[in-house]
């Protein structure tokens, strides 16, 4: 998938997840999972010049990017409880982009290194229009509805 795609997939499903641990987070929590989740969203292709969708596709890369928002965030001050909400966020992110990449002709390798077997739901094209545009528009009407019920200005304000 596309770029746009990933953000936006990224961005619901950290708003998904932190929902799902603790109701309508506000605030910094929010934004903490919203930022995690939009790079946790793109992290997957640092990858792009050697061994696409192996080296950052994979579960390991998934649990290891999700530790380090964990530490990152502990180490910036942050109490534990604020680092789970951006660890949660990173990983919601990050599983995002191996599902999308998962749907595509490519696959994914999600045991790499255990094995280069690639993994795949559906035979998408990765720059098929059609596709990342309903991954788009699909993210942003859950987003929407999440902010609806959650309340936008609590949302963005606490």
């Amino acid at each position: 998938m596309m770029r746009a795609a990933h953000v936006s997939a990224g961005l619901a499903s950290a708003a998904a997840a932190s929902w799902l641990l603790g109701g309508c987070p506000a605030g910094l929590p929010a934004a903490l999972a919203a930022l995690w989740g939009v790079a946790g969203s793109l992290a997957p292709d640092y990858d792009l010049r050697r061994g696409h969708r192996v080296l950052g596709h994979n579960v390991f890369a998934l649990i290891l990017f999700t530790a380090a928002a964990y530490a990152a965030t502990l180490l910036l001050g942050a109490p534990p409880g604020l680092a789970l909400v951006a660890a949660v966020g990173a990983a919601a992110g990050y599983a995002s982009h191996l599902l999308l990449d998962a749907l595509t002709v490519r696959g994914v390798a999600l045991l790499y290194p255990l094995t280069r077997r690639r993994y795949r739901a559906a035979r998408l094209r990765s720059s098929s229009a059609a596709a990342n545009a309903a991954v788009v528009l699909a993210s942003w009407l859950f987003f929407t509805l999440y902010a609806l019920r959650c309340g936008l200005a609590g949302a963005l304000h606490g």
